[in-house]
């Protein structure tokens, strides 16, 4: 592992930025971050605008409609980065460290000391920095640590096997989480830390004397990790407090105990402390929070904890994320960063979690980085072992991967193990064999091992005959002793040795012989080893997923003349994966089947195309076996919702479970490469093909299948539901909402509730209720399509979604000039609404039929509706509602060319638009009054509201407001002309 080290500290009236690493030291003073420098950024509360106040906010407020958002949150990442980073030597020294990582097949570990004497700095999280396409330090592949430069540096920090943990938690009577809960979190935590070959004691509902016995007390058994879970408070005179049964423990009395046990036993080797504010700094420099106090005076080799309050569910759902990683091979290190690159970006809280840790002497002691001396003199020549057949020679793409691996291949030993990591199918093998035989035929010994965790015994046997033909295994020699043996044998030579399909990194790493050798594990498990730097492979792009199925199916480099859009249908349907792409080329040549044909068949899953499609599908899915029957209910779960992928919480909804324990899964599948995970929008998502065969898994058992479908429903009615302006609080974050969501409605395949069953009524609520946002991007005839279907899906459902669904028709209806079936729908919606006393329900329908009525000029009848429905928005007080009442009154008094009567009327308006924030709306009314205002030759009061509806229409996209706002204008220049 490569370590950079960020140092900033004060200079002046200046912070000093120092960058040193394998690829040189960079300096410059630049000008400190102030409170002043979150003026600029947009949709942040004053009480946030400070960094200590922003931190402060980070987490969301259940009970407050305003959260930090993604964008503020990336303003202040790219002014963090700018101010910090930003200069030449800074940008070009972290693209050098990255290629340098990459090249050398390591991974990279920042250490991010801050100088505690510095005002301010102490307040800035300096985590989110933001380069415009990616946050630098939220990645997996580079863990990012605070550290402490008093304390002297460590050989590396690494939980083993039979090493201790103390699970220490207490809830708080009336609070969040319950003893229930916390129960459920620390039994997660032991499965996983037993997974990891840990022994765990837990101490539930601790008190203070409890802990501090299994601390202190003579005879106690040794603690090497220290886990507790409880509610944690502010208190810089004892670096913070945590909340046990009985009383509090200050975080000064905690270093003291810590530092009784290292005295006595030995370091404690890692604390994690999930409880709010337990990483929080004082407000005077120097008065650092209890995680790092912990690592300074406790003696404790890392620390983790959180800088701010943060919601209780999330918090335990990262630990829990930390913990599974642990059992999956990482370091605490690994761990940490893969929990941090797990939460999605809009998800304000990601930056408050801080470890705290030593600067390290070398690697990590679980993967000896550097070469062990070696010579080529006078050994035993090395019987190589190459793969099972040669490569393919259509092998196709993947350039730049076997460039990595060749750099790394001509640095023996010196990152000894690197991983080709990625789902079944996608060509891990294939990139490895055509390593090993160019390693070969530059005369580099190669040994090939093929799922070697298997059977290590044989393993170790085969490596032993490679320098020792005539060895032959007693039965009396245990398996220990022969990989002892092999690895002995082994670490004189040099050369590459590939596990192929691996599983267990506990066992391949029982095979790393060491010293000149470069290992090669190919693996659908990501962080299957501490300190492993990974190839990630993906899907084809489509250039090349085309070629490969040309050179397999024709011989050539491109589709013969007919079949080229078949055959890029095809490879898009196969989800661009080389497995799928080659067995199909193989049976287009065998079969002499055209694309197009066998496109058909794979759709219908008949004919060959079926065959083929099991065979991949099983290839897949291999690796799920071992995750038991949760795993694959949740990829069903996930197979069933929109193709785009899912949130967490649209998971755990259609699942019916709490979100920790889906998460927990999630991870795992993640790990494995049987779902993906984009940071970028926070969904998970499948494979095509994984999605298609988790869909014929699930609907093969009826009742579950019935079951999963409710639960989508209910899942896409709670989306839609946030999207709702009296719940988020303004117009401009709804559609911002709706622009993140829209793939998810657009691809809702409701054929599958077309017979209104499955909770059919609760997804076409959801369906009508976004219906308002289509109106920017689908034709009118597309959005009736929808709406008649969910007519359908709603017909034998509550009364109150049929009023939706129809109260949406009838405005689509309008639009297409279905005057007379608009009325009807109109009427059925609001006897329905009226039926279940939903005034909101009839308010909106009263409103679309005074629209209607004024169309018709039924101008009494419009002005009767408009008033009973401003006064069902009044009561339930709907503020947008009446602002759109008021405004549609104005345009009903323009329109008769009563401008005194529209003015007054469009003011209200205005109004109620500015504290909703509905930017769009603004506009418009904005536009309106000019052209009043124009009507009435009052050319300033025009020529001012019309200057004041531009920058509104521009940023809302309003095409109407800004041609209308515009023609104003002109009319008020030619008319001065």
């Amino acid at each position: 592992m490569l370590e950079a080290e960020i140092r900033i500290e004060a200079s002046g009236p200046s912070w000093r930025v120092e960058l040193d690493g394998p690829v040189g030291r960079r300096s410059k003073a630049v000008p400190p971050l102030v409170d002043a420098d979150l003026a600029a950024v947009e949709d942040l509360i004053p009480a946030a605008r400070t960094w200590t106040g922003l931190v402060q906010r980070l987490p969301p407020n259940p009970g407050a409609p305003w959260r930090v958002g993604l964008r503020a949150i990336e303003q202040i990442g790219r002014l963090i980065r700018d101010r910090l980073f930003g200069w030449d030597g800074a940008s070009a020294w972290l693209l050098q460290m990255e290629k340098k990582a990459r090249d050398q097949g390591r991974l990279l570990r920042f250490v991010i000391d801050l100088d505690e004497s510095a005002p301010g700095l102490g307040d800035i999280p300096l985590e989110i920095a933001f380069d415009g396409t990616a946050f630098l330090f939220k990645n997996r592949r580079f863990p990012a640590v605070r550290c402490d430069p008093s304390l002297p540096w460590v050989s590396g920090v690494g939980l083993a096997p039979g090493d201790r943990l103390l699970v220490v938690t207490a809830h708080e009577d009336q609070r969040s989480p319950t003893s229930d809960e916390l129960r459920t979190h620390a039994q997660a935590v032991q499965e996983a830390a037993a997974r990891a070959g840990l022994r765990t004691d837990w101490i539930e509902d601790a008190t203070p004397e409890a802990l501090e016995q299994a601390l202190t007390a003579r005879g106690a058994p040794p603690v090497d990790a220290l886990y507790v879970a409880c509610h944690g408070r502010e208190d810089h005179d004892h670096r913070g407090r945590l909340a046990l049964r009985g009383g509090d423990v200050a975080g000064t009395q905690l270093a003291e105990w810590l530092a009784d046990h290292a005295s006595r036993v030995r370091p404690v080797k890692a604390s994690i402390l999930c409880a709010c504010s337990s990483a929080s700094p004082g407000a005077d420099p120097g008065n650092i929070g209890m995680a790092h106090w912990l690592l300074r005076r406790g003696q404790v080799l890392a620390t983790m904890g959180y800088r701010a309050p943060v919601q209780v569910v999330w918090a335990l759902s990262f630990t829990e994320r930390m913990f599974e990683a642990l059992a999956d091979g990482a370091s605490l290190e690994e761990a940490f960063a893969e929990a941090r690159a797990r939460q999605p970006n809009e998800e304000p809280q990601w930056p408050l979690p801080l470890l705290f840790a030593r600067r390290w002497e070398g690697g990590p002691a679980s993967v000896q980085l550097e070469a062990m001396a070696f010579t080529h003199e006078a050994k035993a020549p090395i019987t190589s072992r190459l793969p099972p057949r040669a490569p393919r020679p259509y092998f196709t793409a993947r350039e730049e991967e076997l460039r990595q691996l060749e750099t790394w291949l001509r640095a023996p030993g010196r990152a000894v193990i690197t991983a080709v990591t990625g789902e079944g199918g996608i060509g891990k093998t294939e990139l490895a064999t055509c390593l090993a035989h160019r390693a070969a035929k530059a005369d580099l010994p190669v040994l090939w091992l093929e799922r070697p965790d298997r059977d290590l015994r044989v393993s170790a046997i085969v490596l032993i005959e490679a320098v020792d033909p005539a060895f032959r295994a007693s039965p009396e020699m245990s398996t220990e002793q022969l990989l002892a043996r092999a690895r002995e044998q082994l670490r004189p030579h040099h050369g590459l040795l590939v596990l192929d399909d691996v599983t267990s990194g506990r066992d391949a790493n029982l095979l790393v012989p060491g010293g000149g050798w470069n290992v090669l594990l190919t693996t659908r498990s990501s962080g299957l080893l501490a300190g492993v730097a990974e190839i990630a492979l993906q899907p084809l792009e489509t250039r090349d997923a085309v070629r490969l199925l040309s050179r397999v199916a024709w011989g050539e480099e491109m589709p013969p003349e007919g079949e080229a859009e078949a055959a890029g249908a095809l490879v898009e349907r196969l989800g661009r994966l080389p497995l799928a792409i080659e067995v199909a080329g193989g049976t287009l040549r065998g079969e002499a089947l055209s694309a197009t044909a066998y496109l058909e068949d794979l759709r219908g899953r008949v004919g060959p195309a079926a065959t083929d499609l099991a065979h991949v599908e099983a290839v897949s899915t291999r690796s799920l076996e071992a995750l038991g029957d949760d795993a694959r209910r949740t990829l069903q779960a996930l197979a069933v919702l929109p193709a785009p992928g899912a949130r967490l919480e649209m998971l755990a909804t259609a699942l019916g479970e709490l979100e920790p324990a889906v998460a927990r899964r999630l991870d795992r599948l993640v790990r494995r490469h049987l779902a993906s995970f984009a940071p970028e929008t926070g969904r998970y998502r499948l494979h095509p093909l994984m999605r298609e065969a988790m869909r014929a898994e699930a609907r093969a058992d009826a009742a579950w299948w019935d079951a999963l479908l409710r639960g989508v429903a209910r899942a896409m009615g709670t989306v839609a539901a946030g999207m709702d302006p009296n719940v988020i609080g303004s117009v401009e974050r709804v559609l911002e909402r709706w622009r993140a969501e829209r793939d998810l409605f657009d691809a809702i395949e409701v054929e599958a509730w077309a017979d209104g069953e499955h909770g059919a009524d609760t997804l076409a609520g959801a369906v009508a209720s976004v219906d308002q946002f289509r109106q920017f991007d689908w034709t009118v005839g597309a959005r009736r399509q929808v709406l008649d279907t969910a007519e359908r899906m709603a017909a034998f459902g509550a009364d109150a979604v049929r009023a939706l669904v129809l109260g949406r028709r009838g405005d689509v209806r309008s639009r297409q000039d279905d005057l007379a079936g608009a009325a009807q729908d109109y009427q059925r919606a609001l006897e329905l609404f009226v039926a279940v006393d939903s005034g909101l329900g009839q308010a909106h329908v009263l409103k679309a039929r005074g629209d209607l009525r004024r169309r018709q000029n039924d101008l009494a009848g419009a002005e009767e509706d408009y008033q009973c429905a401003l006064d069902l928005f009044v009561a339930v007080e709907d503020r947008l509602g009446q602002a759109h009442v008021f405004k549609a009154r104005g345009d009903m008094f323009r329109e008769q060319g009563d401008i005194e009567a529209a003015l007054p009327l469009y003011l209200q308006a205005l109004r109620l638009y500015e504290l909703v924030g509905d930017a769009a709306a603004l506009s418009s009314v904005l536009a309106e009054i000019a052209r009043a205002h124009a009507s009435a030759d009052r050319p300033e009061e025009a020529r001012a509201a019309a200057e004041q509806a531009l920058p509104f229409a521009e940023r809302a996209q309003n095409n109407f407001a800004l041609k209308l706002a515009n023609a104003v204008l002109a009319y008020l220049s030619n008319q001065q002309d």
